[in-house]
Formats: structure tokens, C-alpha cells, sequence
């Protein structure tokens, strides 16, 4: 597909477009998981694992096109795209336990310490 500028170009716009979703929909999945109270700081690691990609995804395309030429980008993109569908595949989220009693542990958002605070 590299011989062709306008098909190159079609295809990245169409891998942008499935970046841009997974992203809009890891967000949606981020605020279910993590609640209200947690959703600005899980907003800002994902929008910093975001940008570690797009520093990192450049530099895997370009060495890739460096030792298979053109096509490189194609199995660079395939090779993070399987990788990206591996991981998610086998994620389990990590069972933990908290050594303090829910009651004990106070956030920025609990109501309670408001009506203290007043």
C-alpha cells in the first residue's frame, strides 16, 4: 500500500480513527471502573500513558521502516495493535485489601468531613 500516496494516506486516517476511539472508550470504561472521586487522577495517567504512546509508536514505525522499508509501518502497527488485544485480553484486575476500615479512610470528596469542616 506504500506505493500509492492516496491509499497510504486513507489508511492512516483510518488508524486514527481507531486510535481515537479506543481511547474515548477507554476513558468511558476508566470512569466506570474507578468512580467519581477517582476519575481526575486515572484521567491524567491515562492521558500520560496516551502520550508515552504517541512519543514511543513513532520511533517502533520508524525503526521498523528502517529495516523492512516501507511495509515496516504496516507490521509495526499490526505488531502494537496484537499487542495492545494480548494484554487486554489477559488483563485481570489485582485483588486488594486495604488494612484500614472503610469508616477510618477519608478523601477530598467525603461529605462527611465537610460537615465537620463547617
Amino acid at each position: 500500500m506504500s506505493d500509492s500516496n492516496v491509499t497510504f494516506v486513507a489508511l492512516c486516517f483510518l488508524v486514527g480513527a481507531f486510535v481515537d476511539t479506543l481511547f474515548s472508550l477507554s476513558l468511558g470504561f476508566l470512569g466506570d471502573l474507578v468512580g467519581s472521586n477517582n476519575l481526575p487522577i486515572a484521567n491524567q495517567i491515562a492521558v500520560t500513558n496516551l502520550g508515552l504512546g504517541l512519543m514511543v509508536g513513532p520511533m517502533v514505525c520508524g525503526l521498523m521502516m528502517t529495516w523492512l522499508g516501507p511495509a515496516g509501518m504496516f507490521w509495526a502497527i499490526a505488531f502494537l495493535y496484537l499487542l495492545y488485544v494480548g494484554i487486554s485480553l489477559t488483563w485481570r484486575p489485582i485483588a486488594t485489601s486495604y488494612p484500614y476500615e472503610p469508616d477510618q479512610c477519608v478523601t477530598l470528596n467525603d461529605p462527611h468531613r465537610q460537615e465537620e469542616s463547617r
